[in-house]
């Protein structure tokens, strides 16, 4: 009979070699230093044995095998193929989920093929859905069951997280219903109008005077000059604060001051270039001074806006001993900088993704063509444009971008800006 020292103390060989515990218990040694517990049973009838595996050491212990063991030899003296067995429970599972097994199967199925970014959809399903019905048979779930966890959000209160939790749910259960036999979707009959309510499309922008407030108030603001820095590269070019933060070096070019935005970077999946001037090529040439990681001495990292924070590399659900350094700053850290310090600005309360609102909105009050300040969004364009106009627009974003610059400047000078209609190509 094995002991746990003699068990830590077998080496590997060129080829695999068994060593005997108890009552047909034995552990299987491979050449990459793998230890398997196993059990080699054959049913009357049977020409050869099969091997039933219990897990590998020190995921399972000595104690662990020969519980398990036993467990299967009672099942072996009734007659039952533990292998055909095991292959039956993982089929029925299969077909028979839990809502977490089920959400398992559809984040890597689903969620890891159809976005780029899906952690936001994962983040729903880990903060209220799983906690709360996890471990339910996913056919099991009703529409009282769901309502009752979405109005607890509404409660928190977050009634527009609590409408977004809805939308995954309906994307989620509808990919269910093609993976398995449900007998109904249970979110077909919850209406966001009845959870957290019909959200208004929002429609804040910073009037010029609250652009000079901003601008006046943005160095000294409570949080890292990073996160500044990006939120000044919002306001002078229109980009999505994802955007920016994702942004690498190989991206930027200082010579022809421009800034491609790679497709897989882009929301809507369209490479994006954005015109660089003064003030921007500023903020971008400061932000390579801040790009430093440590590895464990500084170096310069790849990332425009790397954060200060560190990560654990992720093998499956365990974290390893390797720490990254060069990873850039989230989008959420900037979004929370800025809802945590609301008052240091001394204006209505604002989010980064208003700047954007800003920039566009001042633009299209310059008389700038509607279809240049969508292309410096990197909007898609809608109907027969879509489809017949492809050009490209760049000496008119690149000259609409350099007006604004100009109005940025007199605003923080306290002029007043003459409107000025670039005309079309």
């Amino acid at each position: 009979m094995l002991t746990v020292k003699e068990l830590r103390a077998l080496k590997p060989r060129k080829l695999d070699y068994n060593v005997s515990d108890r009552d047909g218990l034995s552990v299987r040694v491979f050449p990459n230093g793998r230890k398997s517990f196993q059990y080699r049973y054959k049913l009357p009838g049977w020409k050869t044995s099969k091997r039933y595996v219990y897990g590998d050491y020190p995921d399972t212990s000595l104690e662990e095998a020969r519980e398990l063991h036993e467990k299967a030899r009672h099942k072996f003296k009734k007659g039952i193929d533990l292998n055909l067995e095991k292959k039956t429970i993982k089929l029925r599972q299969k077909a028979d989920p839990t809502v977490k097994e089920a959400f398992i199967r559809y984040r890597k199925e689903s969620l890891h093929v159809r976005l780029r970014r899906p952690e936001r959809q994962i983040q729903y399903f880990e903060k209220d859905i799983l906690p709360a019905i996890g471990e339910m048979k996913l056919k099991d779930v009703s529409k009282d069951i769901l309502v009752v966890i979405l109005k607890k959000i509404v409660d928190r209160p977050a009634p527009i997280q609590a409408n977004r939790t809805l939308s995954a749910l309906k994307v989620f259960y509808d990919w269910g219903e093609t993976i398995y036999t449900l007998p109904e979707n249970p979110t077909i009959r919850i209406k966001k109008k009845h959870i957290g309510g019909s959200e208004k499309p929002k429609n804040r922008f910073l009037t010029e005077s609250e652009i000079k407030t901003f601008l006046e108030k943005i160095e000294s603001a409570p949080f890292s000059r990073t996160v500044q820095l990006i939120l000044e590269i919002q306001l002078l070019t229109g980009q999505r604060v994802g955007e920016v933060c994702n942004a690498e070096w190989s991206e930027i070019d200082f010579n022809k001051q421009v800034w491609t935005i790679p497709a897989e970077k882009a929301k809507n999946e369209i490479q994006n270039r954005v015109p660089l001037h003064g003030m921007t090529l500023e903020c971008f040439q400061e932000l390579k001074t801040l790009a430093v990681f440590s590895d464990p001495e500084p170096k310069d990292s790849r990332f425009v806006c790397q954060s200060p924070q560190v990560r654990k590399l992720v093998k499956g659900n365990r974290k390893s001993k390797n720490v990254i350094n060069e990873i850039p700053i989230i989008y959420t850290t900037v979004n929370r900088a800025v809802k945590r310090h609301q008052d240091h600005f001394k204006i209505e309360k604002w989010v980064p993704h208003d700047l954007r609102r800003t920039v566009a909105t001042h633009l299209n009050e310059m008389e700038i063509l509607p279809h240049v300040v969508e292309k410096i969004l990197n909007h898609k364009m809608q109907g027969v444009m879509a489809v017949y106009n492809k050009a490209d627009y760049w000496p008119q974003r690149v000259e609409a971008l350099k007006l604004w610059q100009e109005k940025i400047k007199q605003i923080i000078a306290g002029k007043k800006v003459v409107s000025i209609r670039i005309k079309e190509a």
